[in-house]
């Protein structure tokens, strides 16, 4: 499904691969069961909500992106705007979560284990789950390390909850 411009909006699709796209407007995908997920925006936010894929690439040039449900492996990226996640069960493989001037947020349930790689320009860091405070950029293990989780932001903060 796509737009030029104006709004695009799925509730309730079961399909092996869903792209949803606009050029100049929002996009909603609710409820969505794909093997991947496709969604972007060049001027608007991008919600993927209370869905599951295995794979899911979520991008919006200027606006927000969301994430809730669950999913193997994430990849969000934002120019100029927020990026939040958040997961019902854990990432399966390594994920990317990147805003050039918005705060990077990862909400994760209990889990076995991560390693947190971590890069912020002027914002601040943390993880919950091992108590990191912290600027610039680094690398923090949580548990037995596992995947890989790479949450970046030029000017806005970074965040494990």
């Amino acid at each position: 499904a796509s737009s030029v411009s104006g709004s695009v909006s799925l509730k309730n699709v079961t399909a092996s691969r869903t792209d949803i796209s606009s050029t100049s407007g929002s996009v909603r995908a609710e409820n969505s069961v794909s093997k991947t997920i496709s969604a972007q925006s060049v001027s608007g936010s991008v919600k993927v909500e209370s869905s599951e894929c295995t794979d899911a690439h979520i991008s919006s040039t200027s606006g927000s992106v969301l994430f809730s449900g669950k999913a193997d492996e994430l990849s969000l990226t934002s120019t100029s705007g927020s990026v939040k996640a958040y997961l019902d069960a854990m990432l399966k493989q390594d994920s990317r979560f990147k805003s050039m001037s918005g705060s990077v947020r990862l909400t994760l349930p209990d889990n076995d284990g991560f390693t947190m790689k971590y890069s912020s320009m002027s914002g601040s860091v943390s993880n919950r789950f091992t108590g990191l405070r912290a600027e610039k950029s680094g690398t923090n293990t949580y548990k037995n390390g596992g995947i890989t989780l790479t949450l970046e932001s030029m000017s806005g903060s970074v965040s494990i909850d």
